[in-house]
Protein backbone atom coordinates (compact mmCIF):
# COMPACT_ATOMS: atom_id res chain seq x y z
CA UNK A 1 0.00 0.00 0.00
CA UNK A 2 1.04 3.38 -0.41
CA UNK A 3 2.59 5.40 2.61
CA UNK A 4 2.05 9.12 2.25
CA UNK A 5 2.77 11.19 5.20
CA UNK A 6 -0.47 13.05 6.08
CA UNK A 7 -0.31 16.84 6.05
CA UNK A 8 -2.97 18.50 8.08
CA UNK A 9 -4.05 21.92 7.48
CA UNK A 10 -5.61 24.27 10.83
CA UNK A 11 -6.79 27.41 10.65
CA UNK A 12 -5.64 29.86 14.38
CA UNK A 13 -7.18 32.72 15.38
CA UNK A 14 -4.04 34.40 16.98
CA UNK A 15 -0.45 33.45 16.17
CA UNK A 16 0.59 31.30 19.25
CA UNK A 17 3.95 32.58 21.09
CA UNK A 18 5.09 28.93 21.30
CA UNK A 19 4.97 28.48 17.45
CA UNK A 20 8.77 26.63 16.46
CA UNK A 21 8.15 27.72 13.03
CA UNK A 22 6.87 30.52 12.18
CA UNK A 23 6.84 31.54 8.19
CA UNK A 24 6.09 35.16 6.85
CA UNK A 25 5.36 35.64 3.59
CA UNK A 26 6.96 38.71 1.24
CA UNK A 27 6.12 39.34 -2.41
CA UNK A 28 9.40 40.17 -4.03
CA UNK A 29 10.33 44.37 -3.43
CA UNK A 30 7.22 44.39 -1.33
CA UNK A 31 7.45 45.33 2.07
CA UNK A 32 6.16 42.72 4.56
CA UNK A 33 2.11 42.85 5.41
CA UNK A 34 0.45 43.37 9.07
CA UNK A 35 1.31 40.27 11.09
CA UNK A 36 4.89 40.36 9.60
CA UNK A 37 5.42 44.03 10.59
CA UNK A 38 4.21 43.29 14.09
CA UNK A 39 6.84 40.02 14.23
CA UNK A 40 9.55 42.42 12.82
CA UNK A 41 8.69 44.59 15.96
CA UNK A 42 9.02 42.20 18.34
CA UNK A 43 12.43 41.24 17.31
CA UNK A 44 13.68 44.94 16.69
CA UNK A 45 13.81 44.83 13.03
CA UNK A 46 16.08 42.03 12.60
CA UNK A 47 13.70 40.34 9.93
CA UNK A 48 13.66 43.09 7.60
CA UNK A 49 17.14 43.92 8.53
CA UNK A 50 17.35 40.21 7.02
CA UNK A 51 15.63 40.20 4.50
CA UNK A 52 17.68 43.44 3.35
CA UNK A 53 20.90 41.28 2.57
CA UNK A 54 22.68 41.13 -0.89
CA UNK A 55 21.49 37.72 -1.15
CA UNK A 56 17.45 37.55 -0.87
CA UNK A 57 14.91 39.10 -3.44
CA UNK A 58 12.33 37.76 -2.32
CA UNK A 59 11.69 35.87 -5.79
CA UNK A 60 8.69 33.13 -6.02
CA UNK A 61 10.06 29.89 -3.78
CA UNK A 62 12.79 31.48 -1.90
CA UNK A 63 13.54 30.93 1.21
CA UNK A 64 15.11 33.11 4.07
CA UNK A 65 16.19 31.22 7.62
CA UNK A 66 16.19 32.90 10.51
CA UNK A 67 17.39 31.07 13.55
CA UNK A 68 16.24 32.25 16.69
CA UNK A 69 15.37 35.81 16.44
CA UNK A 70 15.90 37.66 19.39
CA UNK A 71 12.37 38.69 20.94
CA UNK A 72 10.27 35.82 19.83
CA UNK A 73 10.41 31.58 21.80
CA UNK A 74 10.34 30.35 17.60
CA UNK A 75 13.58 28.17 16.97
CA UNK A 76 12.92 29.62 13.53
CA UNK A 77 11.76 32.32 10.87
CA UNK A 78 11.03 31.99 7.57
CA UNK A 79 10.63 34.51 4.80
CA UNK A 80 8.78 33.29 1.64
CA UNK A 81 9.00 34.59 -1.52
CA UNK A 82 6.37 35.14 -3.55
CA UNK A 83 7.95 37.16 -6.40
CA UNK A 84 6.35 40.02 -8.18
CA UNK A 85 3.23 40.95 -7.12
CA UNK A 86 2.06 41.70 -10.52
CA UNK A 87 3.31 38.77 -11.68
CA UNK A 88 1.65 36.07 -9.13
CA UNK A 89 -0.28 33.10 -10.53
CA UNK A 90 -1.83 30.16 -9.28
CA UNK A 91 1.04 27.83 -10.55
CA UNK A 92 3.18 30.16 -9.17
CA UNK A 93 1.67 30.25 -5.67
CA UNK A 94 1.40 26.11 -5.90
CA UNK A 95 5.40 26.25 -6.54
CA UNK A 96 6.27 28.22 -3.72
CA UNK A 97 4.13 26.19 -1.75
CA UNK A 98 6.02 23.08 -3.08
CA UNK A 99 9.63 25.27 -2.57
CA UNK A 100 8.90 25.91 0.86
CA UNK A 101 7.95 21.92 1.67
CA UNK A 102 11.25 21.22 0.14
CA UNK A 103 12.76 23.66 2.65
CA UNK A 104 10.79 22.24 5.94
CA UNK A 105 11.66 18.56 5.01
CA UNK A 106 15.72 19.75 4.55
CA UNK A 107 15.81 21.31 8.29
CA UNK A 108 13.88 18.39 9.40
CA UNK A 109 10.87 20.54 10.45
CA UNK A 110 7.48 18.56 10.82
CA UNK A 111 4.85 21.92 11.87
CA UNK A 112 4.69 25.09 10.99
CA UNK A 113 2.50 27.98 11.03
CA UNK A 114 2.24 30.42 8.04
CA UNK A 115 1.33 33.99 9.17
CA UNK A 116 -0.43 34.93 6.42
CA UNK A 117 -0.99 38.29 5.25
CA UNK A 118 -2.43 40.03 2.45
CA UNK A 119 -0.22 40.79 -0.56
CA UNK A 120 -1.25 43.88 -2.37
CA UNK A 121 -2.03 44.45 -6.19
CA UNK A 122 -1.53 40.61 -6.35
CA UNK A 123 -3.04 39.17 -9.19
CA UNK A 124 -4.47 36.23 -7.49
CA UNK A 125 -7.68 36.42 -4.83
CA UNK A 126 -6.39 35.62 -1.27
CA UNK A 127 -8.60 32.32 -0.61
CA UNK A 128 -6.85 31.22 -4.23
CA UNK A 129 -3.39 32.28 -2.69
CA UNK A 130 -3.87 30.60 0.60
CA UNK A 131 -5.23 27.54 -1.02
CA UNK A 132 -2.42 27.52 -3.64
CA UNK A 133 0.36 27.39 -1.10
CA UNK A 134 -1.44 24.46 0.77
CA UNK A 135 -1.63 22.65 -2.57
CA UNK A 136 1.56 22.84 -3.27
CA UNK A 137 2.61 21.57 0.44
CA UNK A 138 0.90 18.60 0.12
CA UNK A 139 1.48 17.40 -2.87
CA UNK A 140 5.03 18.18 -2.32
CA UNK A 141 4.84 15.90 0.49
CA UNK A 142 3.29 12.95 -1.54
CA UNK A 143 4.98 9.60 -1.33
CA UNK A 144 4.47 6.05 -3.55
CA UNK A 145 5.95 3.42 -1.87
CA UNK A 146 5.28 -0.24 -3.76
CA UNK A 147 4.79 -2.39 -0.19
CA UNK A 148 6.39 -0.05 2.09
CA UNK A 149 9.83 -0.90 1.30
CA UNK A 150 11.29 2.75 1.21
CA UNK A 151 13.56 2.83 4.48
CA UNK A 152 12.02 5.01 6.92
CA UNK A 153 8.38 5.39 5.41
CA UNK A 154 6.62 3.60 8.33
CA UNK A 155 8.36 6.04 10.30
CA UNK A 156 8.17 9.83 8.43
CA UNK A 157 6.28 11.72 10.72
CA UNK A 158 3.42 13.52 9.76
CA UNK A 159 3.17 17.69 9.45
CA UNK A 160 0.39 19.90 11.04
CA UNK A 161 0.85 23.43 9.18
CA UNK A 162 -1.18 26.07 10.72
CA UNK A 163 -2.98 29.39 8.95
CA UNK A 164 -3.11 32.50 10.41
CA UNK A 165 -5.31 35.27 9.13
CA UNK A 166 -7.03 33.09 6.42
CA UNK A 167 -9.64 35.22 4.57
CA UNK A 168 -13.18 33.79 6.11
CA UNK A 169 -13.47 32.38 2.56
CA UNK A 170 -10.62 29.96 2.65
CA UNK A 171 -10.92 28.95 5.79
CA UNK A 172 -13.09 26.33 5.23
CA UNK A 173 -14.26 25.38 1.52
CA UNK A 174 -10.91 26.30 -0.01
CA UNK A 175 -9.15 24.21 2.13
CA UNK A 176 -11.82 21.35 1.54
CA UNK A 177 -11.47 21.92 -2.34
CA UNK A 178 -7.94 22.18 -2.31
CA UNK A 179 -7.83 18.85 -0.29
CA UNK A 180 -9.65 17.27 -2.69
CA UNK A 181 -7.67 18.23 -5.82
CA UNK A 182 -4.72 16.97 -4.29
CA UNK A 183 -6.00 13.51 -3.17
CA UNK A 184 -7.79 13.11 -6.78
CA UNK A 185 -3.77 13.88 -8.36
CA UNK A 186 -2.29 11.37 -5.53
CA UNK A 187 -5.06 8.85 -6.42
CA UNK A 188 -4.54 8.95 -9.98
CA UNK A 189 -0.69 8.82 -9.34
CA UNK A 190 -1.32 5.62 -7.38
CA UNK A 191 -3.34 3.90 -9.94
CA UNK A 192 -1.15 4.54 -12.56
CA UNK A 193 1.25 1.56 -14.08
CA UNK A 194 4.72 1.22 -12.23
CA UNK A 195 7.77 0.63 -14.92
CA UNK A 196 8.28 -3.32 -13.96
CA UNK A 197 5.16 -3.93 -12.99
CA UNK A 198 2.29 -6.60 -14.17
CA UNK A 199 0.10 -4.16 -15.42
CA UNK A 200 2.96 -1.98 -17.24
CA UNK A 201 3.85 -5.37 -18.51
CA UNK A 202 0.69 -6.23 -20.14
CA UNK A 203 0.96 -2.90 -22.17
CA UNK A 204 4.20 -4.04 -23.61
CA UNK A 205 4.47 -4.95 -27.39
CA UNK A 206 0.44 -2.62 -27.98
CA UNK A 207 0.17 -0.75 -30.92
CA UNK A 208 2.70 1.71 -31.55
CA UNK A 209 -0.04 4.49 -31.37
CA UNK A 210 0.45 3.45 -27.38
CA UNK A 211 4.07 3.24 -27.09
CA UNK A 212 5.36 6.49 -29.23
CA UNK A 213 8.90 5.59 -28.84
CA UNK A 214 8.26 1.94 -30.71
CA UNK A 215 9.61 2.10 -34.63
CA UNK A 216 6.73 1.02 -37.12
CA UNK A 217 6.50 0.72 -41.32
CA UNK A 218 5.52 4.62 -41.53
CA UNK A 219 8.79 5.76 -39.69
CA UNK A 220 11.42 6.67 -42.24
CA UNK A 221 14.26 4.44 -42.00
CA UNK A 222 16.65 7.37 -40.66
CA UNK A 223 14.55 7.96 -37.89
CA UNK A 224 14.22 4.24 -36.47
CA UNK A 225 18.56 3.91 -36.83
CA UNK A 226 18.54 7.56 -34.43
CA UNK A 227 16.06 5.38 -31.76
CA UNK A 228 18.87 2.44 -32.01
CA UNK A 229 16.63 0.33 -33.67
CA UNK A 230 17.59 -2.08 -36.74
CA UNK A 231 15.19 -3.62 -39.26
CA UNK A 232 15.36 -6.80 -39.89
CA UNK A 233 12.16 -7.86 -42.28
CA UNK A 234 8.67 -6.12 -43.27
CA UNK A 235 5.45 -7.79 -45.09
CA UNK A 236 2.04 -8.15 -44.78
CA UNK A 237 0.84 -6.30 -42.12
CA UNK A 238 3.66 -6.25 -39.85
CA UNK A 239 7.30 -5.08 -39.60
CA UNK A 240 10.17 -6.68 -37.24
CA UNK A 241 12.97 -4.92 -35.86
CA UNK A 242 15.91 -6.00 -33.70
CA UNK A 243 17.71 -3.45 -31.07
CA UNK A 244 19.95 -4.58 -27.89
CA UNK A 245 16.95 -5.68 -26.13
CA UNK A 246 16.02 -8.54 -29.04
CA UNK A 247 13.64 -9.01 -31.59
CA UNK A 248 10.18 -7.12 -31.69
CA UNK A 249 7.58 -7.63 -34.01
CA UNK A 250 4.80 -4.54 -34.60
CA UNK A 251 1.81 -4.02 -36.36
CA UNK A 252 1.45 -1.18 -39.17
CA UNK A 253 -1.73 0.61 -38.75
CA UNK A 254 -3.32 0.66 -42.01
CA UNK A 255 -4.96 4.27 -41.61
CA UNK A 256 -1.19 5.51 -41.65
CA UNK A 257 0.22 5.67 -45.00
CA UNK A 258 3.80 4.04 -44.88
CA UNK A 259 6.72 5.54 -46.68
CA UNK A 260 7.63 1.88 -47.86
CA UNK A 261 4.14 0.82 -48.37
CA UNK A 262 4.86 -1.83 -45.58
CA UNK A 263 6.81 -4.17 -47.80
CA UNK A 264 11.02 -3.03 -47.58
CA UNK A 265 12.35 -0.81 -45.01
CA UNK A 266 16.30 0.64 -46.07
CA UNK A 267 18.93 -0.07 -43.58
Amino acid sequence: MPQTPVTVFETIADLPDDAPVIVILKAGSQGFGERARALDTKTAGALSRACAAPGFSGKSGECLDIVAPHGLASRRVIVLGLGDPIALTPLSAARAGADLAAFLEKKGESAAVIAFDTVGSAAVPEEELAGRLALGIRLKRYRFDLRNTRPGAASEAGWVIGFVGLPKTARGAELARINAIAGGIEDAHRRRPRRGSPRSRRNSGRSPLRAPAAPTAHWPAAASRDRGFRHIRSGGDSVAYSSSRGESTYGIDPEIPSETDGTQLDT
